[in-house]
């Protein structure tokens, strides 16, 4: 799978949970028998998760982005990450929002 496709799933993905956790929260009561712990949530934990792997694949394409921006300079041609590649860092400024 292309980086930029598990990118635009993981936007996907993490604003459905988002949803979640601010219907339900980010902590949920668990019952242990007689007694009852706090525990973060299965949707916040996903969230989290989604968001650290949504940040690691966003610097994979920025740094391969700068890369073959470089290569740029020497050619003078684009390839398809970067024509592709602004619009998205661009789309990624406007989700923060």
């Amino acid at each position: 799978m292309r980086l930029i496709d598990e990118l635009a799933f993981l936007i996907v993905e993490i604003q459905e949970l988002r949803h979640y956790v601010k219907l339900i929260g980010s902590v949920e009561e668990m019952q242990q028998g007689d007694y009852s712990i706090d525990r973060r949530s299965s949707y916040f934990q996903n969230y989290l998760d989604a968001a650290k792997t949504y940040t690691s694949i966003y610097k994979q394409l920025i740094d391969m982005y700068h890369k073959a921006e470089q290569n740029l300079k020497v050619t003078g041609e684009m390839d398809g990450l970067q024509k592709i590649l602004p619009s998205t860092v661009y789309s990624h400024a406007e989700l923060q929002c």
